[in-house]
């Protein structure tokens, strides 16, 4: 039975996670679910969601990875593809917990959440790469899109397939940090010894590789709760319940084991909320959309494009963890993950075959860390991500090919307006004149100037948004 509510419970959040990633249903419905993932919930500041999620643990054991984390719920359905229940039985077994890999890979993590790499640190987070998969099977949107996904999912699928919970307890940061909680937990899954025969078939069915079932012990470090070996045992020898100390000794022992936790959590969360250091973007690849006859090209901007609501580069790379939420809900399709090993997959903005609407704040919705802060329309409207750039060589109206005011038309700000070329000639051809002070960097301009190969005119963007009231 309670295998079968975990299933459930994990497959609804699932279904529900992948919904908001596809914007199926209206966004804000859903954005809970990002906001309940723990490395979005600490980087967003929400410490109640944090410490809730560590009092569960310490009371129930690893509840959130075997029923909340979408990653892990994506490596059981993985597992259940590629590892039949015969052939899994025949593969699974007992073995030992890889604490060389674990703890180096959560203190790399910790430490690049502390300098401020946390579109690095989101590589090996869950919820990032989660998002990447998402992304990769709903919105292939670029070159390094397509790579990141591949390359993910060809290292997911690997380490499912040779254990299904592998990754989760081998390499995922947050399994080992709540890992290490766990083994502390008042319930765990533990063995009725007066019952147990050795048959070994809790441990065959064991998707995590730690039930020792010869010395009748589990560790509860790498324990999921997925409750599959209480379903395999045929002796009622396993069960799920409260762990509490036989004997005056190892109430002792557990009391400085508790000390030693109390002192491990105070290290990793002074590490985790320590301020991080700010980082500059650089140029990104055009990105791919509905393709006219001729495709625009990158105008090659200096500074690249972050949305609105994101205040600045260093917000970006303080709290963004590149998990791609936004780039697939993006109704626009404009948002694009960045390519440069600085802020590796964090979004950027291109407006080669679309623009920043006015009415839409979709991507400020759905984020879970507040790299992206929840704006109205109204709040967006006064924000200036980046300012227009009118290029004399390129324009159509300037070099006397075709007399255009899209840019000027299409302003929603009424930033460009249309002045004589020349005003010594009175019959001059008009051209655009930007007022940089109300221009808020939507790229309704260079999406819509019919210059090709590159726009005539383009946005450079803010390395910290203006706000115009």
């Amino acid at each position: 039975m309670l295998r079968k509510i975990r299933i459930a419970v994990e497959m609804i959040f699932l279904l529900l996670i992948f919904i908001l990633f596809l914007g199926i249903v209206t966004a804000p419905h859903l954005t809970w679910l990002a906001h309940i993932q723990l490395v979005p919930a600490l980087l967003a500041g929400h410490f109640v969601t944090v410490a809730v999620i560590l009092l569960v643990t310490l009371v129930t054991g690893r509840v959130y990875c075997s029923s909340i984390c979408p990653l892990g719920a994506t490596n059981d359905v993985i597992g259940r593809i590629l590892r039949p229940k015969k052939k899994q039985r025949m593969k699974n077994g007992y073995s030992k917990s890889y604490a060389i890999v674990r703890i180096p890979v959560f203190v790399l993590f910790a430490l690049l959440l502390v300098f401020g790499a946390v579109s690095l640190a989101g590589l090996i987070s869950p919820y990032s790469i989660f998002g990447r998969l998402i992304a990769l099977a709903t919105a292939p949107s670029s070159t390094a899109n397509v790579i990141a996904g591949i390359v993910t999912l060809v290292v997911i699928v690997s380490f499912a397939y040779f254990g299904t919970r592998a990754w989760c307890n081998t390499v995922c940061p947050v399994g080992t940090f709540l890992g290490f909680i766990s083994k502390f937990s008042l319930f765990r899954v533990k063995f009725k010894d007066d019952k147990c025969v050795e048959c070994g078939l809790c441990s065959r069915a064991c998707k995590c590789s730690c039930i020792d079932f010869k010395n009748h012990k589990i560790d509860a470090s790498r324990c999921v709760l997925c409750f599959d070996c209480v379903s395999a045992c045929h002796n009622d020898a396993m069960t799920y319940g409260p762990v509490l100390p036989k004997s005056k000794k190892d109430a002792a022992r557990t009391e400085a084991d508790g000390a030693g936790r109390r002192n491990f959590l105070s290290t990793a969360a002074l590490m985790t909320l320590s301020a991080a250091a700010g980082k500059l973007a650089l140029a990104q690849e055009g990105d791919g959309g509905l393709a006219p006859i001729i495709p625009k090209k990158s105008p090659g901007r200096d500074s690249q494009i972050i949305p609105p609501g994101a205040k600045s580069f260093k917000n970006m790379a303080d709290k963004c963890t590149a998990c791609q939420l936004c780039v697939s809900a993006c109704p626009s399709h404009i948002l694009r993950p960045a390519t440069d090993l600085v802020s590796l997959m964090e979004p950027r903005l291109n407006y080669e075959y679309g623009y920043c609407r006015p009415e839409c704040n979709v991507c400020s919705q759905v984020c879970p860390t507040h790299a992206i802060e929840n704006i109205t329309v109204e709040q967006k409207s006064s924000i200036s991500i980046g300012h227009a750039v009118w290029i004399k060589d390129l324009c159509l109206s300037a070099i006397g090919e075709a007399q255009c005011d899209n840019c000027s038309y299409h302003c929603p700000s009424g930033a460009i307006i249309m002045v004589p070329l020349s005003v010594e000639e009175p019959d001059s051809r008009f051209v655009p004149s930007i007022d940089t002070d109300l221009c808020i960097g939507c790229g309704a301009c260079e999406n819509l100037c019919p210059a090709r190969p590159v726009s005539a005119i383009h946005v450079e963007g803010h390395k910290t948004h203006i706000n115009l009231d």
